[in-house]
Order: C-alpha cells, then structure tokens, then sequence
C-alpha cells in the first residue's frame, strides 16, 4: 500500500526570513471535507491575532496527535520536525538566539478543540499521520547557494529533495504532492540529478500538474507537482501550516534580535523595506553578517 507525501513551501518569496519546506506523510490522501481551519495557510493567515492563534493551535494539536504529548516551548516544536542549526554560529545567530521560550498566540482549551476535531477526522477518514519533516534553508544558506547558474526555483528544489529522500528510503511504494516551483511546468532534469539511478517516466508536463514514475529495484515513487496543491492534497495543507508556523516563530526570533518596535513579516511590503533601508546605513549591524538578514533573491 502507498503512503501519500505531501510537500509544501513557506517563504518562496520573502527578501528576509528562511524559507522552509515540510513534508507530511500519511497512509492516504483525502481531498474533501476538511475541518473548517484546515486550508491553504495563505488563508488562515492575514497577520492578525486570530490567525496567529489558530495557525498555533493547529501546529501543536498535530504535533500532539503525533506524539502523545505538547512540546515544552516553540524550540523543541521546530527541533522535533528539524534538523536545522545556524551554519554561521560565530557570529550573532538572529534566527534562533531569540526563539521564544513559551508559546506565544494559541489558548490551551482551545487547544483541546482543535485537538479533537482533527482526531475524529482522522478516525472518520481511517487517517493515520507517519511523520513530519521540515527543511528550514536560513538566509546565510540561501545567499550561498545563489550563483549565476543556479536559479532560485533550484534552490526551492533542492530543499524538496531532501524531503522526498528522507521518505523514500523509508517507504517502498510513495506518493508525492508537492507544490509546483516557481510555476514551472518541466521537472525531468531536477529529478534525473536527484535520482540518477532510478528508471523514470513522464506521466505529464502541464501548467496545472507535472507527474514522473520513478523505479529501482522494489521501490517506486510518484511524484506530482501540483499548482495550489494546498487545495488538493491534505498532508500538502498540513505542511503548509506546519511550515508557516516554524517560519513565523523564526521571525519573531528575528524581529526581537534586529530590535524592531514594529514586527516585520519579511516579506515585500513597506514595512520591510524601510526595516531594511535603516539597517543598511546602522553601525548597530556591523556585527551580524548582512548575509543573515537578508536574500539575495
């Protein structure tokens, strides 16, 4: 029987903060009839206490049905699910010097809720969730990985790769639904290099869904990219809220190391840029590397 994958990015297009990826692997793929605040993170989140809320309340309510029990802090939400660590440790770690240490937004009774409308989907639907994964790529790591020849959905794809890897080598048959990258339609010479002794097929190359058959030995992986894949596949959805949260707790920790009196997203808005505009002129910054605030593309 296959396992459904689903992978999802956060933070694709920030000029500051990390971009994660997240995979969610489950014993099937259900399409339909999701509880209410199960949906595209893009649409529970408008920046708001409500979302910050409930985009808490669901990360930790999986995180329970997973485990058995709450993290102790946000720290070991992220460490749980990730593997990453400050490539730049020498110099001031802005990502996670300042990581809160108590849970900022979600209510514990609510909590609960969340809780146990996700648990009785999951029984009515015979979901059973395997693992989480995240890839957290940092500034400094992007930066890096930015030449002439390597184009920013390349980067993107590098970080699925790990995902997809991670599971593979622990399932024989999967199926994978992923986000299309950057709106690219063709994937062939990605997957060659990351599989390169695999046999491989194309199912299809289209704007709305590229799929491969990947082969070796008793393995086999589908893979399909799918555009808005948050609408289709709910481990995909799953990621995608689990992804936004580590990010948003990443950006807290950087907003409160860069001593910011108005909380910036990272993203392109005003805010932003005039955050990035003052550094650039403060001797304050001398002593973190302008490579970990912000992204070259």
């Amino acid at each position: 029987m296959s396992n459904f994958l689903g992978i999802d990015e956060n933070g694709y297009g920030p000029i500051m903060g990390p971009l994660v990826i997240t995979g969610t692997c489950a014993n099937k793929n259900v399409k339909k009839g999701w509880p209410q605040d199960i949906k595209d993170s893009k649409k529970i989140f408008v920046r708001d206490k409500k979302s910050y809320k409930t985009i808490e309340e669901i990360s930790l309510a999986l995180f329970f049905l997973l485990y058995g029990y709450f993290p102790e802090n946000p720290e070991e939400y992220i460490e749980k699910f990730s593997s990453f660590k400050c490539p730049y440790s020498f110099k001031n770690n802005i990502c996670t010097e300042n990581i809160p240490q108590s849970f900022l937004w979600s209510i514990k009774s609510d909590t609960y809720k969340t809780i146990d409308i996700l648990d009785r989907f999951f029984k009515k639907n015979s979901i059973n969730i395997i693992d989480i994964k995240s890839v957290i790529l940092c500034p400094f790591e992007f930066n890096n990985l930015c030449t002439s020849k390597v184009k920013k959905d390349l980067i993107n794809f590098l970080q699925f790769e790990k995902i997809i890897k991670y599971f593979s080598d622990k399932s024989s048959t999967i199926s994978i639904l992923a986000g299309k990258i950057g709106g690219r339609n063709k994937y062939s010479q990605f997957l060659e290099e990351t599989f390169p002794f695999w046999e491989y097929q194309v199912i299809q190359e289209k704007k709305e869904k590229s799929s491969y058959i990947f082969k070796n030995k008793d393995k086999k992986v589908n893979i399909n990219f799918l555009k808005n894949v948050e609408n289709q596949s709910f481990p995909a959805c799953l990621s995608g809220i689990i992804g936004k949260y580590i990010r948003e707790i990443i950006m807290t920790s950087i907003n409160i190391s860069l001593e910011n009196k108005e909380f910036v997203s990272g993203y392109r808005e005003k805010k932003t840029k005039k955050l990035l505009k003052y550094i650039l002129k403060q001797d304050y910054y001398k002593n973190i590397d302008i490579n970990c605030i912000i992204r070259k593309k």
